[in-house]
């Protein structure tokens, strides 16, 4: 049993069973419901939680309804019932919309703002300041072999409090799975099709419980703004311990060489091995620190790649300068850079925003920045890379312009949505395997290549997480995407929360940051060719 004072164990009374659990009475009413959905399976909104002072609401904060140890709590209510032909016949009539010989009418009746909602990932619901959480999660489920690798993990009996983190964080993906809702006939009201989000309560509640900074309350009791790096790094870290196969490891580590040499010594003694220290490092995530001289992302990553210490020399007998320089040795599948735009200011005790302009490209090359021993072969490879490439974008741009492409299209459009989306999927999986196989020629049989590795430095910018406003502890998170199936970069995912839009790639290049707008604060590449 907890000791901390506001913890009080209760017991809930629910169809003749008793389920003993411990509240928080910081938290409110909503929080209790979603923990009685978890022992029940009734939905908050099914569920009527009788109490001496009248029903719960889901606002009311629970340490003013004077709640007794181990008083019992009745709970009455039913789970959503499963109406499988109610739902069919939703959907039925929805795809019978889609097979109208005119198409174009059906489009206007079930398009907004000239799209059609599902062609379109799925938000997620801001439940109180928590965009940062709902920006990040967007970034790792835009990853396709992290979501994968999720969507297919399994918890045991014995699972641990990280274990069980993962697993619901596969849940969640599950439900922003596009194919997976529509698949599975969710929708019974036609009123959804507007709002095409899902409530990530359970996994945040989780995410609460296991670092609590992120259940840091204002004054007014409501829960704060959070930064999105932080819950980045969190998250990962949970993810390193629970995947299998050291998959963070494979696919998310960058690894150094890193190189120590007093630069005061006599330069005959500078290069001598003794006087040199070298050392194999990692990291989760690239840092760009952005200083009055950092104008684009590749220069302050270089920059950040060395720099200078002062230590004391022996040979000296005092303290002296040391330069430490760092070279990748290698560097994997997906890249996540940090603009290292906040800062603890003093006088008025917030993470204040640094926001001077720094631009970053759509396709970043870090081959120039390997070890010396192995930047000729990742030279060698990135030219093949490269060529094999452009062979792809050209073939795209090529075959849309032909009659093939515009019949196929016409007969796309007589489908209905969930046959077409899946001949999409179709088409555009097979497509990047026959690609992958011709780029797996450049580097499968390497020696030295290890699965989740970049074999060259050649990057895809494929996500940017945003914000907007002045501090790390105020504004608003957003996460932008690349449409992948896209393969000239010009179609972009926005997700504003439980918004999301279609936009082009000039919007993208307007997220360099000069002022309190949309500014870069992630960003997330994909290695060309793997």
């Amino acid at each position: 049993m907890s000791s901390d004072p506001n913890v009080l164990p209760v017991i809930i009374r629910h169809s003749g069973k008793t389920y003993p659990i411990e509240i928080n009475l910081n938290d409110h009413g909503i929080v209790l419901k979603n923990k009685i959905f978890s022992l029940i399976k009734v939905q908050p909104h099914r569920q009527k939680v009788m109490l001496k002072t009248g029903k719960l609401k889901d606002t009311d904060l629970l340490k003013n309804l004077k709640l007794k140890k181990s008083q019992s709590i009745l709970v009455i209510g039913t789970p959503e019932p499963a109406e499988p032909e109610k739902q069919n016949e939703f959907i039925k009539n929805f795809h019978n919309q889609f097979n109208k010989n005119n198409r174009n009418t059906a489009d206007k009746e079930f398009q907004f703002n000239g799209e059609n909602p599902f062609e379109k990932p799925f938000g997620l619901k801001n439940l109180g300041n928590t965009c940062y959480f709902n920006a990040i999660i967007q970034a790792l489920f835009n990853c396709k072999d992290l979501r994968n690798e999720i969507l297919k993990y399994e918890k045991s009996s014995s699972s641990n409090k990280y274990q069980i983190f993962t697993y619901k964080l596969k849940l969640l993906f599950q439900d922003l799975n596009l194919q997976h809702q529509i698949l599975n006939s969710k929708f019974q009201d036609k009123s959804l099709i507007k709002n095409l989000f899902v409530t990530p309560f359970i996994l945040l509640t989780d995410l609460r419980s296991l670092f609590p900074q992120f259940a840091e309350k204002s004054n007014l009791g409501t829960y704060k703004q959070q930064d999105a790096d932080e819950c980045l790094s969190q998250i990962l870290s949970v993810l390193e311990q629970t995947l299998p196969n050291e998959f963070i490891l494979n696919y998310f580590h960058i690894n150094f060489k890193s190189t120590t040499k007093c630069i005061e010594l006599p330069e005959a003694e500078k290069d001598d091995p003794k006087n040199i220290q070298i050392n194999n490092e990692d990291s989760l995530k690239l840092n760009c620190h952005i200083n009055i001289n950092t104008n684009f992302l590749k220069a302050g990553l270089i920059e950040n790649l060395s720099e200078i210490i002062t230590k004391r020399n022996e040979d000296l007998d005092r303290n002296a300068n040391y330069q430490i320089q760092k070279k990748f040795t290698k560097l994997p599948k997906f890249l996540l850079v940090n603009f290292v735009r906040f800062y603890w200011k003093r006088d008025i005790s917030k993470k204040a925003k640094i926001l001077r302009k720094v631009t970053f490209p759509l396709e970043l090359d870090l081959t120039d920045l390997y070890d010396d021993s192995i930047k000729s072969d990742r030279f060698a490879k990135l030219e093949k890379i490269r060529k094999i490439n452009k062979d792809k974008h050209d073939e795209y741009v090529e075959f849309r312009k032909t009659k093939e492409f515009e019949n196929q299209e016409k007969e796309k459009l007589m489908m209905d949505f969930t046959k077409r989306i899946q001949r999409e999927n179709e088409e555009f999986e097979k497509n990047e395997e026959k690609w992958l196989t011709k780029f797996k020629k450049v580097y499968q049989n390497d020696e030295f290549y290890s699965e989740g590795e970049n074999p060259t430095g050649l990057y895809d910018l494929i996500g940017v997480v945003t914000h907007k406003g002045a501090s790390a502890d105020s504004g608003h998170y957003q996460f932008f995407s690349r449409d992948l199936k896209d393969l000239t970069g010009n179609t972009w995912f926005y997700f504003n929360d439980d918004k999301v839009q279609i936009v082009k790639k000039d919007r993208i290049e307007r997220l360099a940051g000069g002022g309190e707008s949309d500014s870069a604060l992630i960003l997330i590449f994909k290695g060309v060719g793997v």
